[in-house]
């Protein structure tokens, strides 16, 4: 095999038009016209005779080339494709001129030079193509003709080629190639990623500017305040007095901005030490009270609060959460009044009568309860949502209860009694909380 036995039809077909030196895999040789290389003797040497020469011996394998017939096969013909493919690669021979017997001796030590040192331009991955179809070794090169075809069309078609390993560049490169898409999103998170962070910095900077403005204020504030000071070391008192008032305004600002913990350093400041006039004065002692962290906290709830709701007179508290349970308190204490389990599931909302005396509870099975607030029993079950109970109001005279739940309608409730008086229809979707009007005349919902 040798570029001058391989045509291209007109139609990109692929026409071998010699083959005087072909042989059938499996069946004996038939004699033809042409004579074959004989060994020189039997003693195993790699010299040969040259008689009547038969093939182009610059595309001959090594075996052929030493006269080892009885090795030809198909890694021969891989060999030849190979050096046909190093004629393509470089417009010239694998093996250079020469009389006869240095070309044999050259093809049989595989003594040519690399296709790059040839041409510099030949890709790097057919160059190793190349390589293994003209191992020295057969067992080296491709398995069949196949084999190093398969290798070609992969180069073809940008995939990676079992002869060569791609620089990793390359090899990210391809993969782009072939998930555009991700690399696109992925393109698209990173752009998106470097605008927030761009934005959160500017936001940051601008915070920290502001910070160092008001940082400066202060210090110039208290730097003038020193002064005034070192200036009339006779009338400290007008000194203290004036850094007094500089601190005071700087604490009302940290007020207005928020800063709780700059308010307290400030009017920390302002504490008087041993023998000094105390100059605090009703505006230190109002801003003291506006920071004071003292509170009451109710603890009970094994679980997030849900709803929280106060008596009329603000006697009492009353909470309900996650857990399913309802807990009624002491609001000015914290104490417990009593709690029931009342929900297997979660408690949404709660609601005092108007004379409080009757609490109102619902949650997510979808059924409302009417407690007494003096002893914790349940008064009376209302149902008729069958779904998630979310909001629920007592009319201000008390006569009617209004539930809203997720079946996206409003119920009204007569009291005593609980007969079902209405339901309102009309939202598209769940129904979150409802509101009388003051005087009871109109019922607003959301």
């Amino acid at each position: 095999m040798k570029p001058g036995n391989i045509m291209l039809g007109n139609y990109g077909e692929t026409l071998v038009v010699d083959w005087g030196l072909a042989k059938v895999m499996g069946q004996p040789e038939r004699a033809g016209d042409e004579k074959t290389l004989q060994p020189r003797s039997r003693s195993g040497s790699a010299a040969t005779v040259m008689g009547s020469a038969v093939g182009t011996p610059q595309y001959m394998s090594p075996e052929q080339a030493e006269g080892r017939l009885d090795e030809l096969g198909p890694a021969s013909d891989v060999y030849s494709l190979g050096a046909t493919l190093y004629t393509l690669l470089t417009g010239a021979a694998p093996i250079g001129e020469g009389d006869f017997e240095s070309v044999l001796k050259r093809s049989a030590r595989g003594d040519f030079p690399l296709p790059r040192q040839v041409n510099a331009e030949v890709p790097r991955a057919l160059e190793a193509i190349c390589l293994k179809a003209m191992a020295l070794r057969p067992s080296d090169r491709y398995t069949s003709p196949r084999a190093l075809a398969d290798d070609v069309e992969r180069w073809l078609a940008d995939r990676p080629v079992g002869a060569y390993l791609d620089p990793l560049p390359t090899r990210i490169r391809r993969w782009a190639n072939r998930h555009q898409k991700s690399v696109s999103a992925a393109a698209a998170v990173v752009l998106v990623s470097i605008t927030c962070l761009a934005v959160g910095l500017r936001i940051v900077s601008r915070k920290n500017s502001d910070l160092r403005t008001a940082n400066d204020k202060e210090r110039e504030a208290t730097e003038s305040a020193r002064r005034s000071a070192a200036l009339a070391q006779a009338s400290g008192d007008m000194a203290r007095e004036q850094l007094y008032l500089t601190r005071q305004q700087l604490a009302q600002a940290a007020w207005q901005e928020g800063d709780i913990n700059r308010l307290k350093d400030l009017l920390a400041r302002q504490r008087p030490e041993s023998e000094q006039a105390d100059l605090r004065g009703f505006e230190w002692h109002y801003l003291d009270a506006l920071c004071a962290t003292e509170h009451l906290v109710y603890r009970g709830h094994r679980l997030r609060v849900n709803t929280v709701a106060c008596s009329p007179d603000g006697r009492l508290a009353a909470s309900g959460g996650f857990d399913g349970e309802v807990h009624v308190w002491e609001a000015s204490s914290g104490e417990t009044r009593w709690q029931k389990h009342v929900n297997k599931m979660s408690v949404n909302c709660l609601a005092f009568s108007p004379n409080g005396e009757i609490l109102a509870c619902a949650g997510n099975l979808g059924q409302l309860s009417l407690y007494d607030v003096a002893s914790g029993a349940e008064i009376q079950r209302l149902e008729g949502h069958g779904v998630q109970v979310f909001g629920v109001t007592f009319s201000p005279d008390g006569k009617i209860l209004a539930s809203a739940g997720a079946d996206g309608t409003v119920r009204l409730w007569e009291l005593p009694g609980g007969r079902a008086l209405h339901v309102c229809r009309g939202h598209q979707n769940m129904v979150w909380s409802v509101a009388f009007h003051p005087q009871g005349k109109l019922l607003a919902s959301a």
